[in-house]
């Protein structure tokens, strides 16, 4: 039975992986851009430098060729991965073979193929609000929202689907900072290969205005029937007067409380 780092490497392979055929053998490269070259070593590691030619080191780019014929094939069946994947997407009921830790395991190897994860308001901005993105090509469209209704099943969050744009490209992204949080910890408790550049980004411990919410809202209600004012409430709390004030009067998605 394969381990989770198979499953991380199989979704780093649909996202950025080249499959070709040269006479009767297969061949799959990698070429990644010289920040993330270290990627290719770990890859080489895992599937052993003998399997593979490589790593080349250039300029702005490196890559590598893996060229285990009868395992390249295996991968290309069982996970229906195609030469020009781009405009031939695998069957999105490839995930239907997966136990929940193994999809998340290929999923987050095609957020690090594939996806983008940044700031919302810009990496100047000074927020701390993250967002998890794909921009591929209209064909994988079925295939993201396949992965999108599977993390709405473990996750127990809804998510909104992919869609696309004028441009004939796919686009998703989740905002979700549950989701996010959720994804990043697993991340770290299965010690995957991941791309720090992308995933430091996401703080861990992070939790949504809805979950401040549960946080800071019995809280006030109790220190408004003691009748403290939302000033005072906030110096108690450490949170902003405007904060305490809709915490209690329902402006983050909760109930309005009277006294």
């Amino acid at each position: 039975m394969k381990d989770l780092e198979y499953y991380y490497w199989i979704g780093f392979f649909a996202a950025d992986g080249t499959f070709r055929t040269r006479g009767k053998r297969v061949l799959l490269k990698l070429t990644l851009a010289k920040q993330d070259e270290l990627h290719l070593e770990l890859m080489k590691k895992y599937f052993g430098a003998e399997n593979c030619w490589g790593v080349c080191y250039y300029e702005k780019y490196s890559d590598l060729i893996y060229h285990n014929d009868e395992e390249i094939k295996c991968i290309q069946k069982t996970f229906d991965l195609k030469e020009r994947k781009t405009y031939n997407p695998p069957d999105p009921n490839v995930f239907d073979h997966m136990d929940d830790d193994q999809f998340l395991s290929f999923f987050i190897g095609y957020t690090d193929g594939d996806g983008c994860i940044q700031f919302t308001g810009g990496k100047n901005s000074g927020r701390k609000d993250v967002q998890l993105g794909f921009h591929v090509h209209h064909t994988w469209n079925d295939v993201i929202n396949k992965m999108r209704m599977r993390l709405e099943k473990i996750i127990g969050v809804k998510i909104s689907p992919s869609k696309i744009g004028k441009d004939g490209y796919a686009r998703f992204n989740i905002g979700n900072t549950i989701v996010i949080r959720y994804l990043k910890n697993v991340v770290l408790k299965n010690k995957h290969p991941y791309l720090i550049r992308k995933w430091q980004k996401i703080d861990e411990t992070r939790l949504s205005k809805y979950e401040w919410q549960k946080v800071y809202t019995p809280k006030v209600i109790e220190l408004r029937a003691r009748g403290y004012t939302f000033e005072k409430i906030g110096m108690e709390l450490g949170i902003k007067t405007t904060s305490a004030f809709n915490y209690f009067n329902g402006k983050n998605g909760g109930k309005k409380h009277v006294l």
